[in-house]
């Protein structure tokens, strides 16, 4: 159920993700101690590649201008990559019933954020003015964002679809 709240938060306080990983964990603990050595070294074998980028980016902090601010960022982006490691495997471990349900709760917890963007964006920023410092302007959402959104509805289909699917 912790997915239903992707959408919003992500939105609302991107750093408050942590708070529903965090909870999530607690919430699957007993899954987490169930996990063997080799659940976790067979997923890392096949998903590697993901451990190259951390890697890679603590071992640029040798050469940059701020080196100890490099390598803290590196060692957030490795937090990140284990926290999803994690999740995979608990997913991966989850019954058919519990994988649809986080299925159906992501896709609604996407479409929630995603109507939360639009309607702050046809109100000209209107929605979510107390909670910013600067006054909202039309770029005031810069390309990533809307590039995410317009991949927001295509993905959520897509979870709905597989969420009714028989697994």
């Amino acid at each position: 159920m912790t997915f239903v709240l992707l959408g919003p938060v992500g939105f609302l306080a991107p750093k408050g993700l942590w708070f529903l990983i965090l909870l999530f964990f607690v919430l699957h603990a007993g899954t987490l101690r169930s996990l063997t050595a080799d659940d976790v070294r067979s997923l890392l074998k096949q998903k590697a590649v993901f451990l190259a980028v951390p890697c890679y980016a603590l071992f640029s902090a040798l050469w940059a201008i701020d080196p100890g601010d490099a390598a803290k960022t590196s060692l957030k982006l490795l937090g990140y990559v284990i926290a999803a490691v994690l999740i995979v495997l608990i997913v991966q471990k989850a019954s058919d019933r519990e994988k649809r349900s986080i299925l159906f709760w992501s896709a609604i917890g996407l479409m929630a954020g995603q109507a939360v963007v639009w309607v702050d964006v046809a109100l000209g920023g209107s929605l979510f003015a107390f909670a910013r410092s600067d006054p909202f302007i039309a770029s005031s959402y810069n390309r990533g964002v809307a590039i995410t959104v317009c991949m927001m509805l295509p993905l959520t289909v897509g979870l709905l679809k597989l969420s009714l699917k028989p697994l």
